[in-house]
C-alpha cells in the first residue's frame, strides 16, 4: 500500500484510535513507514523527537514502575482495564521514527475487548512502547506516591512529561503540518 498523493499519506487519530483488525493495523503502519521514507530530512527530525521521548519516558519509567506495584494489587478500577485505550497517531510515529518493533496489533481488535497486551502481572509492553495514555495517566494511588517525592523530584518529573508532550506534538506536526495543537 504505497500512498498515490498527499491526502493519502495523512491519517487521522480517528482512523487509528479504535479497534482495528491486523490488516487494518498493517496497512496504518506502512502508510506511516513509507511516510518516514519519503524525506531524509523529516526522518532524521522524526528521530530526534523520538529519542528525546524515549529519554524522559525512561526517565520516568522507575518511578511509575514503583507506583504501580504499590497500588496494582489494591486499586479498585485499574485504569488498564479501561476498554478505550489505543495508540494514536503520535504514538505509531514516535515507534516508527525509533526504528522500534512496532506492537502486533492495536490494543483491541473488537470494541470493549480487554486490552490484548495486559496480563495479570500488569501490561506486556516495555513502557516505551505503550500508548501514550499508559505512560503518564496517574490514578489516585499514584499521586499519593508522587506526592511523597522529594520538592525537586516532582518538578523535575513534571518537566519531563511536558518535554514528552512538547515532542509528541512536535513529531505530529512533521507528519501533518496544517494540524492545530
Amino acid at each position: 500500500m504505497h500512498p498515490r498523493n498527499e491526502a493519502d499519506w495523512l491519517l487521522t487519530d480517528e482512523e487509528i484510535r479504535r479497534p482495528l483488525s491486523p490488516l487494518q493495523w498493517q496497512q496504518i503502519n506502512k502508510i506511516i513507514c513509507s511516510w518516514l521514507d519519503r524525506s531524509a530530512q523529516i526522518a532524521r527530525s522524526a528521530r530526534a523527537h523520538a529519542r528525546i521521548i524515549r529519554e524522559n519516558l525512561e526517565w520516568l519509567d522507575p518511578f511509575f514502575q514503583r507506583y504501580v506495584e504499590s497500588s496494582y494489587y489494591r486499586c479498585p478500577d485499574p485504569c488498564c482495564q479501561a476498554t478505550n485505550i489505543f495508540f494514536d497517531r503520535a504514538d505509531l510515529l514516535y515507534l516508527h521514527s525509533l526504528a522500534a518493533s512496532i506492537p502486533h496489533s492495536q490494543t483491541r481488535v473488537k470494541s470493549g475487548d480487554p486490552c490484548l497486551y495486559l496480563t495479570e502481572q500488569g501490561c506486556f509492553l516495555p513502557r516505551i512502547y505503550r500508548p501514550y495514555i499508559c505512560t503518564w495517566f496517574m490514578c489516585d494511588l499514584h499521586y499519593e506516591c508522587f506526592g511523597a517525592e522529594q520538592p525537586k523530584i516532582q518538578r523535575e518529573f513534571v518537566h519531563r512529561l511536558v518535554r514528552i508532550r512538547h515532542h509528541r506534538q512536535k513529531l505530529s506536526l512533521l507528519y501533518d503540518p496544517e494540524a492545530e495543537y
